[in-house]
């Protein structure tokens, strides 16, 4: 969701009554943000329909590609970067598993030609070694 744009509508449909109020928080909050960076937005509701929410930084997917720029191709420094900034929103505490994430949002969603040093490193024996050399091969 990017930052101060939030507005009832399909993506806040599921907070009912409470869309208005969460767009007027979530806006309140991200207002000093950069509008065009695309926020992760992790939303908890109860059973009475009473919700907390939290913002979770900037999308892989874009900080990948802002990291990649034009040359499509993103060092083993650039993903360690990103993977520092995404770590207190991931499902692990260790950096290296946190680089394979990263690294695999690159290759899966953005089609990223990822060093192939990093590739044979970390994904030396995965199915996603094989399939992103197969595509870029």
């Amino acid at each position: 969701m990017p930052p101060g744009q939030a507005r009832p509508g399909q993506k806040t449909a599921f907070l009912d009554k409470n869309a208005m109020k969460f767009c007027q928080a979530f806006n309140q909050q991200t207002k000093e943000l950069e509008s065009s960076k695309i926020l992760n937005v992790k939303i908890m509701i109860n059973d009475k329909k009473e919700y907390q929410f939290t913002i979770q930084g900037q999308i892989t997917s874009e900080l990948i590609k802002k990291a990649s720029g034009e040359k499509k191709t993103i060092s083993e420094e650039e993903i360690e970067k990103i993977a520092q900034e995404k770590l207190p929103h991931l499902n692990t505490d260790d950096l290296e598993k946190a680089k394979k994430i990263v690294a695999e949002t690159g290759a899966y969603v953005l089609a990223i030609f990822v060093l192939l040093y990093l590739f044979l490193k970390v994904f030396k024996e995965s199915k996603t070694f094989r399939l992103v050399v197969s595509i870029f091969t």
